[in-house]
């Protein structure tokens, strides 16, 4: 008996050993990734590519990067090899890396060689031996320098001259120097004008005067400006003899009309642009337009007094039978009683809507992660205007998300006060739910409840949410709100379900093509200030590296908000004699630098636009065309995640086949098919089809408590029937099993 013990004894020894040693093996095996912006900055590519590691190793790993201008890499621009250390850095490119390339110079004259050899390139290739098969990666290039080109005026007679001015400015909103061509065109397309700009230190703007010939038939011109490679913008002024009006004369209107409305608010301000209110009468005439003709309804005479007039029109729009009307707009012919001045203008155009507002997922998450809590919706105004909808505070919404047998799933408003779904005044509704288990696609419904409109006109919309698929989960969990204005802290713990080491977090934040911030993350919590320079959103994306050598990613991204930023001018005197000085009050920050431009508020009216001008909303476009991220929010993992944070990452491959075979090993370990067992239990129903995909471990107890706690409409039937299909599925199981051995012992015969 001794020797049995003994012998038994040493087994357990050897296997306990094999066992300690390959752990311990295994957990000096770091994973390492680089991840790079998909659209590179030509002018400071080289500090864009980030190394991510896990623990350090005993033996330190490297690899090779190359970087090359062409798909095989025979123009090749530089070379380095790469040391992982633990945690989260940027490569650093040093001047050996480039020698191999541009050799006998020094540092500077390298860079600038660089950058010369890439001047005319829009893509660089690069290979890592982290790619299998010897691949390369493609990145676009881009130069992130933002361009402001206007005149003095949107229309000019052809004796007068044209003034142009330029200015640039980095992503960070900082002004550069640059040289550029100006090429104007008349009407008929034909250069009449080619000049080299300067953009110089200390003022950075470059003024450019242009006389228009004597001789010059009306139409619209074109002025386009080329800096550097690519950075390139364009504009049109008009050309024609025009009269400077007396009258200004401004038509307010609603944006959008119901069908169903019985009414039409105008507000009618005219004054004389030297100051005096007009007095007298107008006449309106409303066009209502489809999609093949235009009909006209006139209206009576409407008094104006010192100015203004104020009116519901209660006619009837539609009374003519219109088919199919889109939109309606106005033409108003105001007579001056005392001068008998008149003065015409049409009115912006009015759109016909069925309902008032419209609902927008642009900030909606579409996957659910189990385990988790997952936030979700946002709803707009329809209210259209001539650059985008706004937003309207305080609509009551009812949002249902059920899965494909109509197991109800309730959310919460994250920032509610009642039972209803309010918008706030960023018109939007946040909300959360959560769930252990995989529900497949989920069916979410959002509709108004708007009190204060019929049940036709709310408006509705239906859209569905996919399961996270990744066992190994992160989360961002502070995602309360969207909007945050500069100076408020952000602050965030990290949430990790599954095979995540708490040592090996991370956190990146991108804005404008920008790497702002990256460092590892302490104590599962993330916190910064939100700045001006975020502006106009602000991306964090958290990632986390697994035992098992895989990538997790979470990504949310924040609208900002600046706040005292830019430049305010106060007048004193807004009405002054001719050849009085003007006196103006700026208050701005320390080395602003300020351009002015007066122009003729008359001069404006002619065209109802200044179509030349920089404005706020084209400013922030210009600044959101710098992401390299999608406007897509999460993933259905975490490689979709880190690719629409705007990231390509080098080791993807070895993740996607570790994804890949665990699949693969839990589809081998899968029970019999569904086909196999719906033949025993002949049910065709969703809730026994529940049952027949439930994990092996689980009981059927344990899965009817997990349907009854998300059933409501549905709890008892849903219950029945998977409670009998998941017994069902077991007795099945032990037939096919049973069956599987005698077929078993009758081949070995």
């Amino acid at each position: 008996m001794l020797p049995r013990i003994i012998q038994y004894s040493t087994h357990c020894i050897i296997v306990l050993w094999i066992v300690f040693f390959t752990r311990n093996r295994l957990s000096t095996i770091r994973c390492q990734f680089i991840l790079v912006p998909n659209r590179l900055d030509s002018n400071n590519f080289l500090n864009q590519f980030i190394l991510l590691s896990s623990q350090p190793a005993e033996n330190r790993i490297r690899t090779n990067i190359t970087i090359g201008l062409d798909q095989n890499l025979s123009d090749v621009l530089l070379r380095k090899s790469i040391e992982f250390t633990e945690g989260i850095k940027k490569v650093q490119f040093d001047e050996d890396a480039i020698s191999t390339v541009v050799p006998n110079s020094d540092g500077s004259e390298k860079t600038s060689k660089i950058k010369k050899r890439i001047a005319n390139s829009r893509k660089l290739f690069v290979k890592s031996d982290l790619l299998a098969n010897g691949q390369t990666k493609d990145f676009n290039l881009n130069e992130n320098i933002l361009i402001y080109f206007q005149t003095d005026k949107p229309i000019y007679r052809s004796t007068e001259t044209v003034r142009f001015r330029l200015l640039l400015t980095d992503a960070n909103l900082m002004p550069i120097e640059s040289n550029c061509n100006l090429t104007i065109k008349n009407h008929q397309k034909v250069k009449l004008d080619f000049a080299k700009l300067s953009l110089t230190k200390p003022y950075y703007f470059a003024d450019y005067s242009f006389d228009l010939p004597l001789i010059t038939k009306t139409g619209i011109w074109n002025a386009d400006v080329l800096c550097g490679r690519a950075v390139k913008d364009d504009l049109r002024f008009e050309v024609r003899e025009y009269t400077v009006p007396v009258m200004k004369v401004d038509i307010e209107t609603p944006s959008y009309l119901l069908y169903t409305s019985q009414s039409l608010s105008i507000r009618l301000n005219a004054t004389y642009f030297y100051g005096k209110p007009v007095n007298g009468y107008v006449y309106f005439s409303i066009f209502i337009k489809n999609e093949t003709h235009t009909d006209k309804l006139n209206t009576n005479l409407f008094c104006i007094k010192d100015g203004h007039l104020r009116i519901d029109l209660k006619e009837n729009l539609f009374s003519r039978n219109i088919i199919s009307p889109k939109l309606i707009f106005l033409e108003a012919i105001i007579t001056d009683l005392s001068t008998e001045t008149k003065e015409k203008i049409k009115s912006k155009n009015i759109k016909l809507v069925q309902s008032p507002f419209k609902i927008s997922l642009r900030f909606l998450n579409r996957f659910y992660k189990t385990k988790l809590a997952n936030y979700i919706a946002k709803i707009q105004q329809i209210e259209i205007t001539d650059v985008d909808d706004k937003p309207v505070e305080n609509v009551p919404l009812d949002v249902e998300i059920t899965s494909k047998s109509e197991i109800d799933i309730k959310p919460y408003q994250v920032n509610g006060n009642d039972d209803i779904f309010r918008t706030d005044e960023h018109g939007l509704v946040i909300l959360t739910f959560r769930i252990d288990t995989v529900l497949e696609d989920l069916k979410m419904k959002i509709k108004t409840i708007d009190p204060n409109y019929s049940d036709s006109e709310q408006t509705s919309k239906e859209t569905s949410l996919n399961y996270f698929d990744e066992k190994d989960l992160i989360l961002i969990s502070n995602q309360r709100k969207i909007f945050y204005t500069a100076d408020e802290l952000f602050f965030s713990s990290i949430v990790t379900y599954g095979d995540i080491s708490d040592e090996n977090l991370f956190y990146i934040l991108i804005s404008k093509g920008h790497i702002l911030e990256m460092s590892k993350i302490v104590d599962k919590q993330i916190n910064f200030y939100i700045t001006n320079r975020m502006a106009p959103y602000v991306r964090i994306l958290v990632l986390g590296l697994t035992g098992n050598q895989t990538l997790v990613a979470d990504s949310f991204r924040i609208q900002v908000v600046q706040k005292q930023c830019g430049v305010d001018v106060e007048i004193k005197d807004k009405i002054l004699p001719p050849g009085a000085n003007l006196l103006l009050k700026l208050r701005g920050q320390l080395n602003d630098i300020v351009a002015l431009n007066a122009v003729d508020q008359s001069v404006s009216a002619l065209t109802g636009k200044q179509s030349s001008m920089v404005s706020k909303q084209k400013f922030l476009q210009y600044l959101e065309r710098n992401d390299f991220g999608l406007d897509r929010i999460g993933g259905k993992n975490s490689l979709e995640i880190i690719k629409n944070a705007g990231f390509q990452i080098f080791g993807v491959e070895d993740q996607r086949s570790l994804n890949h075979r665990k699949k693969r090993i839990k589809r081998n370990h899968s029970s019999y098919s569904e086909s196999e067992i719906l033949g025993f239990c002949s049910r065709q129903h969703f809730c026994c089809w529940l049952a027949l995909h439930q994990p092996q471990h689980k009981s059927c107890q344990q899965g009817r408590s997990l349907i009854a706690s998300y059933s409501k409409r549905t709890k008892n039937e849903c219950e029945r029937i998977y409670f009998e299909c998941c017994l069902c599925r077991q007795r099945g199981r032990s037939i096919f099993m049973a069956s599987s051995r005698k077929s078993s012992k009758t081949l070995s015969l």
